[in-house]
């Protein structure tokens, strides 16, 4: 696999664990200068017994101007009880309230 490198600041912001051996990180890409958030990368990663070190594998990135259209698509696809999960577990919490999490 190819070395990628980007000269965007990347923050880390959620790490999902899917396995002992596989976790999805979601990070956020900003202008490293002006601090403006330009895309968002969804990727899974894997390691193995062998290799314990993390590695990226198949992901996404959206750019900050699609990731509204992204989300509301995503929150169509899933099940009302997948919903109901999901609005259960941010009662009360505001857009501006879990930017500060």
């Amino acid at each position: 696999m190819a070395e990628y490198t980007c000269t965007d600041k990347q923050e880390v912001v959620a790490t999902v664990k899917q396995s002992d051996f596989t976790e999805i990180r979601v990070t956020k890409l900003s202008d490293e200068n002006t601090g403006e958030v330009k895309s968002v990368d969804i990727r899974q990663w894997y390691c193995t017994k062998k290799d314990p070190t993390m590695q990226p594998s198949k992901g996404i990135r959206i750019k900050d101007t699609d990731i509204a259209e992204v989300l509301w698509g995503i929150m169509k696809a899933m099940s009302t009880e997948a919903l109901i999960d999901f609005e259960t577990a941010h009662d009360g919490v505001s857009i501006i309230d879990a930017l500060s999490e």
